[in-house]
């Protein structure tokens, strides 16, 4: 239902189902974050906040594993490039995600610590992801990992820097030469991975440059293949419509000046 773009129907699997997979104990968080998600796309915030609340939070913070913290900070992202000013949250899973900084098991779940470090304005944590980085890299370990992180980690881990600056411009060429081909080297769903392509199509946004709105608009087209589908979901609809407005603000301010 996700990847096909059906919130509605997916809200009413989950929730006709919702008294078995509730009792879940190692699992039953990521599906509290599919039912939250479902409610993010119809733009009901505070109910999926609630449910961040009720089935995310409390797991993340109990177990301090990656996959429950990939989930609070992957739904806090969201919220947040959807307008609903969530840094604080995010703030408070810096310090449960900077115990996992020297790990690089997984290029997912390291940009997941790196975006949620970022957009939390936690820029000394990336700086020490970088270093981490840089040292996993050079040293002997291998791995499919090990490869994905050598092939786009260097621009996306600056990219977060200068998010994490508010450097939007910066950020946002960084990520267009390291975010469309990290979603296809990195392991993950479509649905999980999806966050990436969100927070590009969101720096690009907040830069304004013309060729960075351009940019997000072919990406979102491209992910409408990759998906198979003929109309977006209603959160990348939003941000659509966004980069619409703001070519068509572009253009105005060009033909003024002309």
């Amino acid at each position: 239902f996700e990847n096909q773009s059906k919130p509605h129907e997916e809200l009413a699997f989950l929730e006709d189902t919702m008294k078995h997979w509730i009792k879940g104990v190692n699992f039953s968080h990521h599906l509290y974050w599919h039912n939250a998600n479902c409610y993010l796309q119809i733009g009901e915030h505070e109910t999926a906040l609630t449910l961040y609340e009720v089935g995310i939070k409390p797991i993340a913070f109990d177990t301090q594993d990656t996959f429950p913290l990939s989930d609070a900070s992957s739904l806090l992202t969201r919220l947040y490039i959807d307008g609903y000013d969530t840094r604080d949250e995010m703030r408070s899973l810096c310090k449960l995600w900077n115990s996992h900084n020297k790990e690089l098991v997984s290029f997912f779940y390291d940009g997941h610590a790196a975006f949620n470090a970022a957009l939390a304005g936690d820029k000394d944590s990336i700086k020490e992801m970088i270093e981490n980085m840089n040292e996993f890299i050079k040293s002997d370990r291998s791995g499919w990992n090990k490869f994905v992180t050598s092939t786009v980690g260097d621009f996306f881990f600056q990219g977060m820097l200068a998010l994490s600056e508010e450097r939007y411009s910066e950020a946002s060429d960084f990520l267009i030469k390291s975010i469309p081909e990290a979603n296809y080297l990195m392991l993950g769903s479509k649905a999980q991975k999806s966050v990436f392509s969100l927070l590009l199509v969101f720096c690009c946004l907040k830069s304004g440059l013309p060729d960075h709105l351009h940019f997000a608009q072919h990406h979102m087209q491209q992910l409408l293949q990759w998906n198979r589908i003929d109309i977006l979901p209603p959160l990348q609809q939003r941000l659509w419509d966004k980069i619409q407005d703001a070519h068509a603000h572009t253009s105005h301010d060009h033909n003024s000046l002309s």
